[in-house]
């Protein structure tokens, strides 16, 4: 049975996935950094986080964004594990 908790852990977890997307973020350095552990921090910090409505919209922007969004609490790991 779906509950609320459970619909808003999909869409933290869908958020969070658009932003390593869009950050191009390497989801392999990501998942192995610290042995999975960096990985789960990230999860966490997402899902506690109090930024939704700014998040939905720097993800709703152009693909261009010149400003990084220094709101998101992942950000410094998301710029660590970035490709390249």
């Amino acid at each position: 049975m779906e509950t609320p908790f459970s619909r808003n852990l999909e869409r933290q977890a869908a958020r969070m996935g658009e932003m390593v997307q869009r950050l191009d973020v390497d989801t392999f350095v990501l998942a192995y950094l610290r042995e999975g552990d960096s990985y789960e921090e990230a999860r966490m910090a997402c899902f506690d986080c109090s930024n939704t409505t700014q998040c939905l919209k720097w993800l709703s922007g152009s693909a261009l964004n010149s400003e990084p969004p220094t709101f998101c609490p992942n950000l410094s790991l998301f710029e660590f594990c970035k490709r390249g």
